[in-house]
């Protein structure tokens, strides 16, 4: 083997080394974006999950009130409806 040819042999293998490092590089700059865009995904997971936990407890306290106030309206509507019912049996008694 001469000098040309291992200059040539040598310069062949740093040229496939560098290769190598240019490509574990690339392999590790591809592993750090999905780490990071994973993180990122989780993080708005995260996000969504209390903003539907915020809607859900306010969706739960306004329908209360809602209950509250229909059954107060039951309650005052039965009210004036027995209170007028017996109104009218009393005026009925007096008539006859």
């Amino acid at each position: 083997m001469n000098f040309k040819d291992s200059i040539e042999l040598l310069i062949g293998l740093a040229a496939i080394a560098g290769f190598i490092y240019k490509a574990s590089l690339l392999e590790s700059k591809v592993y750090q974006t999905i780490d990071s865009s994973e993180d990122k995904i989780n993080e708005k997971i995260n996000q969504l999950n209390k903003k539907f936990e915020v809607h859900v407890t306010s969706y739960s306290a306004k329908k209360e009130m809602q209950d509250y106030l229909i059954s107060a309206f039951n309650e005052k509507y039965d009210h004036k409806f027995n209170r007028c019912w017996s109104e009218i049996k009393i005026l009925k008694n007096d008539n006859k």
